[in-house]
């Protein structure tokens, strides 16, 4: 005889609602542990010179499903220059539902940001009063985390309405209460997001302020050097914007391509150790002359390499008069032993020196100089930066100040 056991406990209404409640919310905490272990990511691997919006869109959209918000906001601010003591107001990311993204952020930030200046402000059930100051009632729950540090405010962090994210009842059927409320999980989370966001935002602030001094210093180095040589005005500047056009289409980043147009500016510094009369010559340098003129790359290069934040410019400072075919200077190198900074840097140079008025000639029409470019790609210039340089010269043209003239090719 074979006894089956049965049980004699049914599994009620109740029971089942209470257990899909605690898988939906073991579920929910996997999720927000998911994401605070990209945040802690996020934080080891953050790069000062990726703007804050880039680093919210990594991570807010996951942000914003994990606290049932249907928008959550980037709202940056900044000095009004116009007006001095105002600040404006930008939505810089937005993730959800983005139909009144710019209207809310302002009105949210105008109307309740005394109430959020020290710590989050949750409004969950704004009362009549409160909903007609906020696009007219389409704002029900928010959350408003200020961005802030050393009394310097970047902006704002805002929740707006919470989802129902689910729907389960007590046994008689009856909805739970506070589902649709943004709560202290929704805050901490927020809170979290809150502070990687504004360290970024005044780490990458000290970033700019550092960068904004050294490229001041560079310039200001660069036009006491021309101060010495009048004709040569300017020169650094172009050769700078005409390497930073090439860069972008040789597919640098824009922080390389920035990086490479502060070693346009610096390419000649090396000249400040050149004797005057060699430098401001009006006829053709003798042999002497001509070794001293060709010193200034590795005097530009001494002088800079005890500088860390310009270690990554020394190449292309060093090398800039180096040709493909091995006959150029200091160092005599041949084609790809040229650093790839140096090849853009030649021909940018090349460009506005043939360009330029010198104490021994006028300057060449951009036809001619294009010319002569082309004839030497692939023995003083590298043929691939010169047919970049030719597919954007109006560009560069424009940044020197010249005229395009049309070629033979373009008619």
């Amino acid at each position: 005889m074979t006894t089956v056991l049965t049980s004699t406990t049914e599994p009620t209404a109740g029971t089942a609602s209470t257990f899909n409640a605690l898988m939906e919310q073991i579920s929910q905490d996997f999720e927000e542990l998911s994401w605070l272990r990209n945040l802690t990511q996020r934080i080891e691997h953050c790069d000062v010179c990726t703007d804050t919006a880039s680093v919210a869109g990594e991570l807010l959209p996951q942000l914003c499903e994990l606290v049932g918000a249907e928008t959550l906001l980037l709202i940056e601010s900044a000095q009004n220059a116009s007006q001095p003591g105002e600040c404006s107001l930008r939505v810089s990311h937005c993730s959800g539902e983005a139909r009144y993204a710019a209207e809310v952020a302002h009105e949210v930030v105008t109307t309740f940001a005394d109430r959020a200046q020290s710590r989050p402000l949750v409004l969950n059930g704004l009362n009549s009063e409160e909903q007609q100051l906020v696009t007219n009632g389409q704002v029900r729950s928010l959350i408003l985390l200020p961005l802030a540090r050393h009394d310097h405010r970047f902006g704002w962090l805002l929740a707006v309405n919470r989802r129902l994210r689910n729907r389960h009842a007590d046994e008689a059927g009856v909805p739970l209460p506070g589902l649709d409320e943004f709560g202290t999980v929704e805050v901490g989370m927020l809170q979290s997001a809150a502070v990687l966001l504004t360290t970024h935002a005044h780490n990458a602030a000290l970033f700019r302020e550092k960068e904004e001094l050294l490229v001041g210093t560079i310039k200001s180095l660069v036009r006491t050097l021309e101060a010495r040589d009048a004709y040569t005005r300017g020169h650094s500047d172009r050769v700078a914007a005409i390497a930073r056009i090439i860069a972008r289409e040789v597919g640098y980043s824009n922080e390389r391509a920035e990086r490479l147009h502060l070693t346009g500016l610096l390419h000649d510094i090396g000249k400040i150790g050149v004797p005057d009369q060699v430098l401001n010559k009006p006829g053709r340098l003798d042999d002497d002359e001509r070794d001293a003129i060709q010193q200034h790359p590795e005097i530009g290069y001494e002088i800079l390499r005890s500088i860390p934040s310009l270690e990554d410019v020394l190449p292309g400072v060093l090398h800039h008069h180096e040709c493909l075919d091995g006959t150029g200077y200091p160092h005599g190198l041949c084609g790809e032993e040229i650093p790839l900074d140096a090849r853009i840097l030649a021909v940018a140079d090349a460009f506005d020196a043939m360009t330029s008025d010198r104490p021994y000639r006028s300057g060449m029409q951009v036809s001619r100089a294009v010319g002569i470019l082309t004839e030497g790609a692939g023995q003083q210039w590298d043929p691939e930066i010169v047919a970049v340089f030719l597919s954007q010269r109006e560009a560069a043209c424009a940044a020197c100040g010249l005229v395009t003239e049309p070629l033979e090719t373009d008619v």
